[in-house]
């Protein structure tokens, strides 16, 4: 039986002997797999000399508190001290260039941790599940952090990401439920699939203007996360990445609002956008009003597509274009104020707001494209401005009770089925018969 199976303090120096399983083991500068299972340790000193803690060296070492790491280790192997350990804090000294995979995952009572200046790969999974680890400073030294380095360290509260970092890999502080605070430098330009996944405390976070990409429900689960800002309109977002953020009223990409998560009735636009991107408000069924500041200039195809509680809207002369279908299926819009400055009503636009009964076209507008007001019930009667020199095919049709319509020799050209299906159509076919080439 060796000396240490029996001890709670190990000196462990290269060149002294270490029998396991009777069998006779000269310790060399790599530590093996010899140490595992020594339950009675509780004090481990690594002498000078060794310069590497191997694989699985001290897996299961269910009592072990306290650790001493010379100088002289560059490197932490693969589940060195992984599994349920009783180390509460550890010092790594400045010659530690790496820490393996797995290498302190599962230490439940790890409480806080050194890292020296010097340290720079530390590998998938190696504080995975240190579930009372409430603090780590991470030096600039650190280069690479693997996939769920720090998954489930569930009291991790505040993590700085070193400058030379450029990107959070997969799960990296999934289920860090504690987590508030995370700095992420200018070097960063990805944040990897589900990285703050279920990161509850997570209130407030701001992106750099770097980052490229955020992938896959990368922020999913941040049930209290409200705000966010990502100053690059660049910035790719994947699938679901903010799904289950039940606290996240937007999403801005610099001056481009590109999500509304807020259900709630009056929607009040943020002072600093400029663009309402696509699809924005796509269904949002709870909406009855809508506030734009003067800073918005666009509104991007099928924005408020489908807002069927919407009843009336006032769109600021800032607004210089509104993209197809803005705000078609919009069925319970009575009453829309055109910005002055409009130039051209864009493809269906307002196609099958069938409650709509009260619309001025301003005289900027030249265009009047197809389906604009395809299936508008409720109109009985518009003013075409002078300035209108074209309406495009069905731009009416089926407009079942526009009975009339002022229409102005500025028009040269009317499409197919213009005015297909509504009560004026055959008026304007005799009064505008060189309009109407392919409607008789």
């Amino acid at each position: 039986m060796s000396e240490y199976t029996l001890a709670k303090i190990l000196k462990i120096e290269v060149g002294s002997k270490y029998v396991s399983k009777t069998q006779p083991y000269t310790i060399k500068s790599k530590l093996g797999k010899k140490f595992r299972y020594l339950e009675s340790i509780q004090k481990i000193i690594i002498g000078d000399g060794i310069s590497s803690i191997g694989a699985d060296a001290f897996e299961n070492c269910f009592f072990l508190q306290e650790v001493i790491i010379p100088d002289s280790v560059t490197e932490i192997c693969s589940g060195a001290f992984s599994r349920r350990l009783g180390i509460t804090n550890i010092t790594l000294p400045p010659s530690v260039k790496t820490i393996g995979i797995a290498a302190f995952a599962d230490c439940s009572k790890l409480k806080s941790i050194a890292l020296n200046d010097g340290i720079e790969h530390i590998c998938d999974f190696a504080f995975r599940g240190c579930s009372e680890l409430e603090s780590i400073v991470l030096p600039n030294s650190v280069v690479k952090i693997g996939r769920q380095a720090f998954a489930g360290c569930s009291k991790l509260e505040t993590v700085i990401i070193p400058d030379q970092i450029t990107e959070i890999a997969d799960g990296t502080f999934v289920g860090c439920n504690h987590l508030s605070n995370i700095v992420i430098p200018s070097s960063v330009t990805q944040i990897g699939i589900k990285a703050f996944l279920k990161c509850t405390n997570l209130r407030n976070i701001e992106l750099p203007g770097s980052i490229a990409v955020i992938e896959y429900g990368a922020f999913a689960g941040c049930s209290n996360l409200s705000n966010i800002v990502i100053p690059s309109d660049r910035t790719k977002i994947e699938e679901e990445v903010f799904c289950e953020c039940s606290a996240l009223s937007a999403l801005c990409l610099g001056n481009r609002l590109v999500s509304w998560f807020s259900k709630s009735k009056d929607v009040v636009i943020p002072d600093h956008i400029r663009e309402i991107g696509e699809k924005v408000f796509c269904n949002h069924i709870n909406m009855e009003s809508v506030r734009f500041p003067d800073s918005v200039i666009e509104i991007r195809n099928e924005a408020f597509y489908g807002c069927t509680s919407l009843t009336s809207i006032e769109i600021p002369d800032s607004i210089k274009s509104i993209a197809k279908s803005a705000f078609a299926e919009c069925t319970g819009l009575v009453k829309v104020k055109l910005p002055n400055g409009l130039g051209e009503i864009n493809s269906s636009m307002l196609e099958r707001c069938s409650s709509l009964t009260d619309i001025v076209i301003p005289n900027s507008v030249t265009a009047i494209k197809d389906c604009a007001f395809l299936g508008c019930t409720g109109l009985t009667s518009i003013e075409i401005p002078d300035s209108v020199t074209e309406i495009g095919d069905r731009a009416f049709s089926g407009c079942t009770n526009l009975a009339q319509v002022k229409l102005p020799d500025s028009v040269t050209k009317i499409g197919m089925w213009a005015f297909k299906g509504c009560p004026c159509e055959e008026n304007l076919k005799k009064t505008h018969a060189h309009l109407f080439p392919g409607n008789k």
